[in-house]
């Protein structure tokens, strides 16, 4: 961020110098990271208030605070106090005045689903010819991505910022704000369908980021979603379509499971290039190739598109392969939803070995009414699918176990358990080769069972 003066900022927020001045290097709402020079941020939420730490902030170094009430507490006679109505407001209102002071290019990414591993492809594929910054970790939200933006620097000339939601009317204040010149929907699925009528509901929230765009950007959209025609319809933009369908100028051909990754032709207009991906998610190869489209617009060759591809990195528990002790561990424990679920466990048939193959599904959240037959499904496509053994765990555990059962002419045992400890239990009974994909919700906290099995994967 640049450095600005409290009475420049307070202007731009809208809000009132009560005391102090001087500059600000960077806004900031986490006390227990604060740094000399910051300016505090008071975020109130349900459980917290963040006017009581105004003080541990000058303590820390803050130089100034913005808050809608006057603090309690004796505070250093420097510290500068800015009074706004509402300080989320006035952060997000900051951070889109700050996004459009800058000469930097956006993309911004929303969807049920990969929203996380599309923004490091396309942060490794822009990185091979621009300075890039994106969205660190999961901060996708109405806090993380005003801070993102203002993470930007002058010399920053592209910037991805992922965008999440879980209820109406949050996808569009977070594309205000970062003003988009491209817009990246991943998928439209069932992820948070409980804070919604229908999952036409969810589409709808989606395309709020390409509505946001002008007639002179740039829409990225998979051509097999099953709301692609709507999607498109959403906006005056450009529409860019990749994956299996004549409409789409971007294609993976000759597509190979290996025990490397998984290899490909990334094909464009003709051309085409030979892709070897570390991972073995099949459904990674579409958010690649929404990478590469977004690259090429911006003006990265086809060779150097590739090899960014090549070399990204996934964060926290997204589908990290461990081999440890003649056995695969497959962690996709960060988070969960029916799609993500499905191609999870064609990842498990797929990865090339020789053994039993084991899904350990913990229960999935914010599914409302439809959460038990959601479940169910799940179970019963581990089941079609040859998955020899599933260990259901959570409050949802007997609805995959029902699924499970529900398949005639089943051979896929099921059992049981409340939670990660008791899934290990289970595991434990068994020392049959085997290849074992772990994945639930985040609330199941099911990246303990690779991390007791392997020593790997605990962290975030």
């Amino acid at each position: 961020m640049r450095e600005i003066t409290v009475h420049d900022l307070a202007e731009a927020m809208g809000g009132t110098v009560l005391r102090g001045g001087g500059s600000i290097s960077r806004l900031h709402t986490d006390t227990r990271t604060i740094r000399v020079g910051d300016c505090f941020v008071a975020l109130s939420g349900e459980n917290y208030d963040g006017h009581q730490y105004v003080i541990a902030s000058a303590q820390g170094g803050a130089v100034a605070a913005v808050v809608s009430t006057v603090p309690e507490g004796d505070l250093p006679e420097s510290f500068g106090l800015i009074l706004v109505e509402a300080p989320l407001q006035a952060l997000q209102r900051y951070a889109g005045f700050y996004r459009k002071s800058l000469p930097v290019h956006v993309v911004g990414i929303t969807g049920s689903s990969g929203k996380t591993s599309t923004k490091e492809f396309i942060k490794s594929v822009l990185s091979q010819k621009f300075k890039t910054v994106a969205t660190a970790g999961n901060l996708n939200n109405h806090i993380g991505v005003p801070l993102t933006l203002l993470s930007l620097e002058p010399e920053t000339e592209w910037a991805v910022v992922e965008m999440g939601m879980n209820h109406p009317g949050e996808i569009e204040p977070l594309a205000t704000m970062s003003a988009p010149d491209y817009g990246v929907i991943t998928r439209v699925g069932q992820a948070h369908i409980e804070n919604f009528k229908n999952i036409q509901g969810i589409a709808q929230e989606k395309s709020e980021l390409l509505r946001a765009l002008k007639s002179t950007g740039k829409a990225f959209i998979p051509a097999k979603d099953c709301f692609c025609s709507y999607l498109s319809g959403r906006t005056e933009a450009s529409i860019i379509y990749v994956g299996e369908s004549n409409s789409s100028r971007w294609k993976a051909k000759e597509v190979q499971v290996t025990a490397q990754g998984l290899d490909f032709l990334l094909e464009h207009d003709g051309r085409s290039v030979a892709v070897r991906l570390p991972l073995w998610n099949q459904v990674m190869i579409t958010n690649a190739l929404l990478a590469a489209a977004v690259g090429f617009e911006a003006g990265v060759s086809l060779e150097q598109i590739a090899w960014g591809l090549q070399q990204v990195e996934l964060p926290g528990q997204r589908m990290k392969v461990y081999r440890h002790e003649g056995a695969i561990w497959i962690n996709d424990s960060y988070n969960a939803n029916p799609e993500s679920m499905e191609s999870a466990v064609d990842t498990l048939m797929e990865i090339p070995f020789n053994g039993v193959r084991v899904a350990v599904l913990g229960s999935m959240g914010e599914l409302g009414v439809q959460a038990e037959m959601l479940h169910r499904e799940i179970g019963s496509y581990a089941a079609r699918h040859g998955v020899n053994q599933v260990v259901a765990v959570g409050p949802m555990a007997h609805s995959i176990a029902e699924g499970v059962r529900l398949v005639s002419e089943s051979k896929t045992e099921v059992l049981t358990a409340l939670d990660a400890a008791e899934s290990i239990e289970i595991l434990e009974r068994s020392d049959l080769k085997r290849a074992v994909l772990v994945k639930g919700s985040r609330f199941m906290k099911l990246e303990k069972v690779v991390e007791h099995f392997t020593g790997q994967g605990g962290g975030h």
